[in-house]
């Protein structure tokens, strides 16, 4: 068969090349946006392959074979194995006590009910002026009442077949709607796993598959972007595992001591919301304080009311200091390294363009887009080679 390297026409010219190279370009990114709908499954299943790949490594290491093929075939089921069963555990012991902890926080409710009834009452009873007119707002609200007239009626006049075919004929279709998302649901969490099994097994043959369609020339400095590529999502998404557990652990110790209610659920709230950069701290402060401003503490007696509100919010404020002053330049590293406005910038357009999945992942794109733009600045004005970080530095001395 004849190979690409004895192709006999002529070599194209300059412009040729460009204009090649641009309709190529446009075809793809028409390709892209027409697929829009594919790229979350394929993004998810490419980060938690990569999140993944150190513990097929590990297996990779210790299991004794001689054939390298099999060798990672093997880790990689192992690898999921170990994920699959510790997925298990944490399900069977979080979801009964995160049951039980939305069970007491479901009965409280109607006492929370009750509690801002009469607070709204109060505040709506007390008497308004406004230049020289006096009334009181809940005396107005009750004037308006139109229940004056005779609510009997005759339960025979009324047709409840007919009732029930209006109830559940609208419901038709959202019903149809959920089975079928229930399905797709399904469909893609195969797909994801099945995507994440070839990732995981064949990962390192991809990238150096990709590394050596390129010129010897260029071959050095597509490695060179895949290591600095790798420090900026291994800092990130581990990072923020890290910071993910670590936080979701104390939050949950604090809410416990100074006896917040539902501290489980606030712990995994504080947890998750770590994903979101700059803004989830914040936004795990508010079911805190609120829980805080009307149920009362169950460690501390006296503790409730506004007091005990301000002292979770000071108390949240400081371990979010904390977090950004100590936990965060020692476990991210200074491989991200974007201002606060810019990420959230980001994040708002990666929630924009991708929603959730945009949101968790708009930090490491722009840092990742730093990168590829260092490079594509190099390269087009001839600057001075980007600094490296020491990790990648002897990465490439080790190369060299």
């Amino acid at each position: 068969m004849q190979t690409m390297t004895e192709v006999s026409s002529p070599p194209w010219s300059i412009r040729t090349r460009r204009t090649v190279v641009v309709l190529v370009l446009v075809v793809v990114g028409i390709f892209a946006w027409r697929m829009a709908d594919i790229w979350p499954p394929v993004v998810v299943s490419l980060v938690l392959a990569y999140l993944l790949n150190p513990l097929v490594g590990f297996f990779d290491r210790l299991i004794r074979l001689n054939r390298p093929g099999l060798r990672r075939l093997l880790a990689t089921v192992l690898a999921f194995v170990v994920v699959f069963t510790l997925m298990v555990v944490l399900v069977l012991v979080l979801v009964p006590a995160i049951v039980d902890q939305m069970r007491q926080f479901g009965e409280g409710l109607p006492a929370l009910a009750a509690q801002a009834e009469r607070s709204l009452g109060d505040v709506l009873s007390r008497p308004v002026t406004i230049g020289s007119q006096t009334f009181v707002p809940l005396e107005v609200i009750h004037s308006l009442d139109p229940g004056n007239g005779d609510l009997s009626f005759d339960l025979a006049q009324v047709d409840l077949f007919a009732i029930a075919q209006d109830l559940l004929g609208p419901l038709t279709v959202p019903m149809l709607g959920a089975l079928g998302s229930a399905v797709s649901g399904v469909l893609t969490t195969i797909f994801v796993l099945t995507m994440m099994f070839y990732l995981m097994k064949d990962g390192p043959f991809f990238i150096t598959q990709i590394e050596g369609r390129f010129s010897t020339h260029y071959q050095q400095d597509v490695r060179l972007l895949f290591q600095r590529l790798g420090a900026v999502w291994n800092a990130y998404l581990r990072g923020q595992i890290t910071l993910c557990v670590v936080m979701g652990t104390v939050v949950f110790l604090t809410a416990t001591i100074l006896g917040v209610r539902s501290p489980l659920v606030l712990g995994l709230l504080s947890g998750l919301l770590e994903f979101i950069p700059n803004l989830g701290p914040a936004m795990a402060l508010l079911p805190a304080a609120a829980f805080a401003l009307f149920f009362p503490s169950t460690t501390i007696p006296g503790l409730e009311g506004l007091f005990f509100m301000l002292v979770v919010i000071v108390t949240w404020t400081g371990l979010q200091n904390l977090e950004a002053i100590f936990l965060v330049p020692r476990i991210m590293g200074g491989n991200l390294d974007l201002h606060p406005f810019i990420v959230i910038v980001a994040v708002i357009g990666g929630a924009s363009l991708a929603g959730a999945l945009g949101v968790i992942l708009a930090a490491p794109v722009v840092a990742s887009l730093r990168v590829l733009g260092e490079y594509l600045m190099v390269k087009l004005f001839d600057q001075p080679r980007p600094h490296l970080s020491p990790h990648v530095a002897e990465s490439e001395a080790s190369h060299d």
